[in-house]
């Protein structure tokens, strides 16, 4: 029986998306808001209710942070698909192994006042 490690698992598809996204504002592409990245943090805490809201925070650098947003690097949201429960499997993981982060926001905070939505986590 082989052992499986998240660290096996290639990053390619998602580093080539945020890449992406980080190249849209200079091909003169709005995206969404002030769309935020913090990164080179680790996340320090986080929190999930009954309905399936992720809130956590990060201590890395934050680029961009939108207006609806507070100073700190809070991130949110709703761990309602298959997708983002492995969002939230990501948060833990980081939390618990101490790995940093790279966050990318959507520029909105419709989960809780004065934290924005996080759209993808990356492992680094």
């Amino acid at each position: 029986m082989t052992s499986f490690s998240p660290a096996s698992i290639p990053m390619r598809g998602n580093l080539r998306c945020m890449m992406i996204f980080l190249a849209l504002p200079a091909l003169g592409i709005s995206t969404s808001g002030r769309a935020s990245i913090a990164s080179g943090g680790r996340v320090t805490a986080y929190f999930v209710d009954d309905s399936g809201l992720v809130l956590f925070d990060t201590d890395g650098s934050r680029t961009a942070t939108p207006a609806c947003a507070g100073p700190k690097n809070n991130f949110s949201f709703r761990a309602d698909t298959v997708a983002k429960q492995a969002m939230f499997a990501s948060i833990v993981t980081a939390w618990s192994t101490g790995r940093t982060v790279l966050i990318g926001g959507a520029g909105t905070c419709p989960d809780e006042p004065m934290v924005e939505r996080a759209t993808n986590i990356i492992l680094q």
